[in-house]
């Protein structure tokens, strides 16, 4: 009888899985691939002196519930503002269900990236196909916001991986400013920061 159920298990489980694949496949949507380095000459070739590239990853409770301040913030500055998802490119649904609930703080909001999936190790660029359980927010899912914080990001900011975070592009100069989680705000942009950004954005 238990090894009755436990295939009747399995076979749901299979169904519910093909289900969802074909709802990826089905899924249509605009976002532009990227290496760090070519964040650097979208900055440098916007129509503005700063480039803020704020990182998303929508399956952590904290990255949502804090990104709504930050986006505000961008949103009102005179910057060219990109939200950069470090999701795996394949990931259709997970991507689309980011877009949208990004576009809810801004419906007209349409600059979006994605961190290039050759950041991965090869053999991390394909995500396995028979996993049961996904692992999101593990060293494979990260590891391409981990090369882009510790390989790009000048050593004089905090190299902390979390997200959400903001990054400031100056023209000709590359990342000018970096923010910080603050453990007493709670928060992945205190004032501090913004006051920073401010000053740097008005100076």
């Amino acid at each position: 009888m238990k090894k009755f159920i436990l295939y009747i298990f399995l076979v749901l489980l299979t169904v519910s899985c093909i289900g969802r694949k074909t709802e990826r496949e089905n899924i249509s949507y605009t976002i532009t691939s990227v290496m760090p380095e070519e964040i650097a000459a979208i900055a440098d070739s916007g129509d503005e002196e700063y480039t803020a590239i704020c990182t998303y990853q929508h399956l952590c409770t904290f990255c949502r519930e804090d990104f709504p301040r930050m986006f505000s913030f961008c949103d009102t500055m005179p910057i060219n503002f990109y939200v950069l998802l470090t999701s795996r490119e394949s990931d259709s649904s997970y991507i689309y269900e980011s877009m949208q609930a990004i576009k809810e703080c801004n419906a007209s909001f349409d600059n979006f990236l994605i961190l290039s999936d050759s950041l991965y190790e090869p053999d991390n660029r394909t995500r396995k196909k028979f996993f049961i359980f996904k692992e999101y927010g593990g060293p494979r899912e990260s590891q391409k916001h981990i090369k882009y914080v510790e390989n790009y990001l000048p050593e004089r900011f905090e190299d902390g991986c979390y997200t959400p975070r903001l990054f400031l592009y100056k023209k000709g100069e590359g990342i000018v400013f970096a923010t910080h989680y603050d453990e007493q705000q709670e928060t992945c942009l205190p004032q501090q920061d913004i006051e920073q950004l401010i000053d740097i954005i008005y100076q």
